[in-house]
């Protein structure tokens, strides 16, 4: 599981030049006791999509979850030149990691 360099604590504002900070925030209005949140996405640094690369978000508030992010710059910059739609999901995982939910469509 990802998720210790993407502290939700470090702030969006320090820059390094070597990655582009996204911040995700999600109204979660009912989560089972035990269960946490989690995205996952198309981009490497997104666990491509991979269920054991899965980033955990940090409950923020009642209710609200988030992670920021650092995506390399190399990688951002790829998928733009590419033009490759940056896609990610959030999922629902219970106390055993196993995925309960996850947002559909495209």
């Amino acid at each position: 599981e990802m998720g210790a360099a993407n502290d939700w604590n470090q702030g969006i504002g320090s820059r390094d030049g070597d990655s582009v900070a996204v911040r995700f925030i999600v109204l979660v209005p009912r989560l089972v006791y035990g269960h946490s949140v989690h995205l996952t996405g198309g981009l490497e640094s997104f666990g491509a999509w991979m269920p054991d690369k899965k980033v955990r978000l940090v409950n923020l508030s009642s209710h609200f979850y988030g992670v920021i992010m650092r995506i390399p710059r190399a990688e951002f910059e790829a998928a733009i030149a590419a033009e490759t739609k940056i896609e990610y999901k959030y999922a629902v995982y219970d106390s055993k990691d196993e995925m309960v939910y996850r947002e559909r469509g495209d």
